[in-house]
């Protein structure tokens, strides 16, 4: 036992005064990166621990387990080998904040080590931010306010007034590095609306407040739809209808959508005053609602509200739960025209090296909702739906997100089905596989076409999607 307790504290005291045990620095060739060569081990060791961990008796890094202790070792996910951090036993790994450097062997930027040797998040003595319009134009001699926030996140502990310089640009004091978070707040005047920027101790970020008009939001929504369509093999004329469309700001309506009937975008005034991000990302959904009408498959005639021809998918709805039928309403079609529009906004911020929602790009919550729900749930879930379209395209989505818009697009469209007011595309994600399932078989491909396309068929089933899947 006393043999155990030396040993330990050998490991513990080797840990906080040697980098790697028995260290040979010529041998280090043969290490990756954060690993040198131990002679006691003849092999690569990690070469600075986490803080709160130890070294075994084979020299690796440790957080508790070796022991029995209550702790659990949290590794690099990008399969390095190299601990990272320590955490209780029962949290998860990639929730933790992690501070410490595990290259460096000291704490990263935005953090400092405290008497315990624990790295905490702590913000600079000064912070620079930027305030700019969706355009790009700086926005000068502006007052900003900064508040810094505490564990209430509502309530400001502090607040000064700042004023943009020439640059568009102010630097702040920090009173307390240790704040849990600082807001930075334009209050909009007679053209812009309302902006902030709110910066998290733990997560922080360049600093830049984004500050628009009606005029500007309608004009990037519009423009960054045209550049998604643009290079997805679809005629001029979509990308006509695109730039036709009408925006109707400070709306009667309690959150933004698409108005079918009178083909406008409604863009509530509580919406515009919650930030630009939350805004943008509102935005890019409800405007895939006014593709898939004006632009796919058109709706007309309404006669209070319901349309005598095309499609009608308004009601409740939600983004992991089945949509229920109505007296006109179906919910496999309600399901898929949500998903249609979660998708397109998927493939947009796909260009731009950014996510819409994590949950659509794993099937993680898909299969979890068709456990819960049952596998027939599938076809009236909206989740479920863009979860499936992206795992179907996500080789392409990698190589070129409007090339699997295109293929999509082109699916939908394929082989109208025919009723006595003529073709219609696809409505439900069923009918979509089907025509999906022919245009590969029958089209001509193009420059869109997902050529090296997984099958479809195992793939729908897996979600729900069971059908005559013939071709």
């Amino acid at each position: 036992m006393k043999y155990k307790f030396f040993l330990l504290t050998f490991l513990f005291i080797s840990f906080l005064f040697a980098l790697v045990p028995e260290h040979n620095p010529d041998l280090d060739y043969k290490c990756t990166i954060g690993f040198g060569w131990s002679r006691g081990t003849v092999a690569c060791e990690q070469v600075n621990c986490p803080p709160g961990s130890g070294r075994t008796y084979t020299y690796e890094c440790n957080c508790g387990e070796a022991w029995n202790q209550p702790f659990t070792t949290c590794y690099d996910p990008d399969g390095t080998g190299l601990a990272t951090h320590c955490i209780p036993r029962g949290q998860s790994c990639k929730d933790a904040v992690v501070g410490y450097d595990v290259i460096t062997g000291g704490c990263k930027s935005g953090f400092e080590q405290t008497n315990e040797g624990n790295c905490e998040p702590r913000f600079p003595d000064k912070i620079s931010c930027k305030l700019v319009d969706i355009e790009g134009n700086k926005l000068s001699g502006v007052e900003v306010t900064v508040g810094e926030y505490g564990a209430n996140p509502t309530a400001a502990v502090s607040s000064s007034v700042y004023t943009t310089n020439a640059e568009g640009e102010l630097v702040a004091n920090v009173l307390n590095r240790s704040s849990a978070s600082i807001n930075f707040i334009f209050r909009g005047n007679n053209e812009y609306y309302l902006a902030n920027h709110k910066m998290f101790v733990e997560k922080q970020n360049e600093c830049v407040i984004t500050a628009y008009t009606n005029k500007q939001v309608e004009d990037y929504i519009k423009k960054e739809y045209t550049e998604l369509f643009k290079n997805a093999c679809v005629p001029q004329e979509v990308i006509d209808k695109i730039n036709a469309a009408t925006f109707e700001f400070s709306a009667n309506v309690a959150t933004s959508q698409y108005d079918p009937e009178n083909k406008k975008m409604l863009i509530s005034e509580g919406d515009m005053k919650g930030g630009w991000e939350t805004l943008r990302r509102s935005l890019l959904h409800e405007f895939g609602h006014y593709v898939s009408d004006s632009v796919l498959d058109p709706s007309s005639f309404y006669v209070k509200g319901v349309p005598f021809f095309g499609k009608y998918v308004g009601g409740e709805h939600n983004t992991w739960a089945p949509s229920g039928d109505g007296w006109v309403i179906d919910g496999q079609e309600t399901a898929f025209e949500e998903g249609f529009a979660d998708f397109f906004a998927v493939l947009y911020f796909a260009s731009k090296g950014e996510q819409y929602d994590p949950d659509f790009e794993t099937d993680t919550k898909a299969l979890q909702v068709l456990t819960s729900e049952g596998i027939t749930k599938g076809v009236r879930t909206e989740g479920v739906i863009t979860s499936f379209l992206y795992e179907y395209y996500k080789d392409q989505i990698r190589e070129n997100p409007s090339h699997a818009l295109g293929d999509f697009v082109r699916s939908m469209t394929y082989d109208k089905r025919n009723n006595f007011f003529g073709g219609t595309p696809a409505r439900t994600v069923q009918d979509w596989v089907v025509q999906n399932a022919k245009s590969k078989n029958h089209e001509t491909p193009s420059e869109c076409t997902y050529t090296n396309a997984p099958d479809i068929v195992p793939l729908a089933r897996k979600y729900g999607f069971d059908s005559d899947y013939t071709s």
